[in-house]
């Protein structure tokens, strides 16, 4: 089983913290500093679930309050980079609902 492969079965519709655990674990201090302005959010957040969905059609990835972050599986076959700046960019619409509503 390739590593993208392997990332894909253990994220999919796993909370957040596997996720970063398993994917992207680079990005951990980058949450832990954003919660670090609003420490009330930090167990709504490191909950949330994040999901491949390949029926995204016009996105990259997506917030729903319901499901957590949903991202295009495509994002495996991309740059890396474009699977971060899209986790990190869904991410902070999910701190944004959780800490606004």
């Amino acid at each position: 089983m390739s590593t993208k492969t392997a990332a894909f079965e253990m994220a999919r519709g796993n909370a957040l913290d596997l996720f970063v655990k398993t994917t992207l674990p680079h990005c951990e201090p980058i949450i832990n500093r954003a919660i670090s302005f609003h420490p009330q959010i930090r167990e709504r957040v490191w909950a949330t679930r994040v999901e491949w969905d390949p029926s995204l059609k016009r996105a990259a990835g997506q917030f729903q309050t319901a499901n957590g972050i949903m991202l295009h599986p495509g994002l495996l076959a991309a740059d890396r980079k474009h699977l971060v700046e899209t986790f990190l960019h869904e991410l902070a619409h999910a701190m944004q609902f959780y800490k606004y509503g």
